[in-house]
């Protein structure tokens, strides 16, 4: 049960939100529901949420309904192919995950009305140390014939610093036909239907220190063609985390072509190979210099797609540099986007193009209550044929030192360039208001877009 001391700090509250394109929305929350409603110009969307966790921390049951947003393990199963990124500072590997439903936001209006169950039973060691805790989750939508379900379950650790967790995701999900007015079909032609996907995750962690971990994550998805039959794809991920370094490595096989996902993604066969490597350390030198902490960070990680059809396979390598101290953040980070040419599917790659080189610069300071930040992104295309792109953000945040009437500015500017038409830039702002007084809470935002001749 809830303390008196968290009760008091649980009360209701509201929030309120408008925008210049005519959006009006509205949020009321309290310790054991979460209700939203916005409206715009011949649009709506509606959430509404209940869950026991704040009152009942022994039973915690989430009830989900509205225009939600599904995300966790079905990301996955719908786009189970990994990510060539472009950013040198993270790893993105996974780990055994449940499905996941958020309530929409005030700028979201594209998601159907859809309802989630959660159940879960945590792990509680003083009855048991060796309880097993468990997520049941159920998403009922127009998405699927039958309710989504997942499951997650962790075992409790064998050796103090060895544990083990699985997890599932499955359901029937809708497709449509593959139909085309082309007399020639690059596939097979299927009429609309329903098919089986599933996704299966089990990972081992061994977690000697706060500072030394090892995480292998191994994951099976399962689609049934549109054809009857089912195939299958493989993925692992695996980081090594010690005090200073990150290091992880990725791979993703798919034997099938024209492989349907959940979302209706097609897949075309091929291998995928990820690796990368974030060192982060304390610079004693620049310390004494600047007279302050200074940490830098220096990442590096490449991305290699082996089409099993095509003789074209995509790479790309990212790296950068980040220096920050308690005032300022500074990096540089520099992305290539090239191809391993073959003279045919069945051969190694003989030759290499390089096709776009991108370098970002991106400084942020903390002067006082003001976060001023200016981000410069700039491609530059390897042929003739294709055109420059660049992208300069300007930005600055004011946050109020107030503890009653807490205040949050956040004001950007972008001037970037347009491929439609190259003697034009693309010139945007926006500013967002963020103030909270007691139990209300008002949010407005004020944008502005215009092409410039240049």
């Amino acid at each position: 049960m809830l303390g008196v001391g968290a009760l008091a700090e649980s009360v209701p509250h509201f929030e309120f939100y408008f925008d210049d394109d005519d959006t009006g929305g509205m949020r009321f929350t309290t310790p054991f529901s979460d209700l939203r409603l916005t409206t715009r110009p011949q649009k709506q969307n509606f959430g509404a949420a209940v869950f026991t966790s704040n009152i009942l921390p022994r039973l915690p049951l989430t009830v989900k309904t509205g225009n939600l947003s599904a995300g966790g393990a079905l990301s996955i199963l719908n786009s189970p192919e990994l990510s060539s990124g472009s950013s040198p500072f993270t790893t993105s590997v996974t780990s055994p995950q449940v499905l996941t439903a958020s309530l929409p936001g005030y700028t979201s209006f594209s998601k159907p009305v859809s309802t989630f169950l959660e159940f879960s039973i945590p792990q509680n060691k003083s009855a048991s140390p060796h309880s097993f805790p468990l997520k049941l989750n159920t998403w009922f939508t127009q998405q699927a014939s039958l309710p989504v379900t997942s499951l997650a379950l962790t075992f409790p650790p064998l050796p103090p610093y060895l544990n083990f967790s699985l997890s599932y995701i499955g359901g029937f999900f809708y497709y449509n036909s593959n139909s085309t007015s082309s007399w020639f079909l690059k596939s097979p032609y299927y009429p609309s239907g329903k098919h089986y996907c599933g996704l299966f995750q089990l990972s081992t962690q061994i977690k000697k220190s706060q500072n030394q971990n090892f995480l292998v994550n191994l994951s099976t998805a399962l689609y049934e063609s549109p054809f009857g039959f089912y195939q299958l794809v493989y993925r692992a991920d695996a980081k090594l985390s010690t005090k200073h370094t990150e290091l992880f490595s990725q791979i993703f096989y798919n034997p099938y072509d024209h492989l349907l996902t959940s979302s209706e993604k097609t897949l075309t066969p091929g291998l995928q190979l990820k690796t990368g490597i974030l060192y982060k350390t304390t610079s004693k030198l620049a310390s004494l210099y600047f007279q302050t902490p200074v940490f830098l960070r220096a990442g590096t990680n490449a991305y290699l797609k082996i089409n099993l059809t095509q003789p074209e396979h995509p790479l790309k390598v990212n790296a950068g540099l980040q220096f920050s101290t308690e005032k300022t953040t500074q990096s540089l980070s520099i992305s290539a986007d090239a191809n391993l040419i073959s003279k045919s599917p069945d051969s190694p790659p003989q030759d290499f193009t390089l096709k776009t080189i991108t370098t970002q610069l991106k400084s942020t300071w903390k002067l006082g209550s003001f976060t001023p930040a200016l981000t410069l992104n700039l491609t530059l295309p390897q042929n003739q044929t294709s055109q420059k792109k660049y992208k300069l953000t300007a930005s600055t945040g004011y946050q109020s030192k107030s503890k009653t009437t807490p205040l949050k500015i956040t004001a950007t500017t972008t001037l970037s360039d347009t491929p439609e038409n190259k003697e034009e830039l693309k010139f945007s702002s926006s500013l967002s208001i963020h103030l909270k007084i007691k139990y209300l809470t008002i949010i407005g935002k004020l944008s502005f877009n215009e092409d410039i001749e240049i």
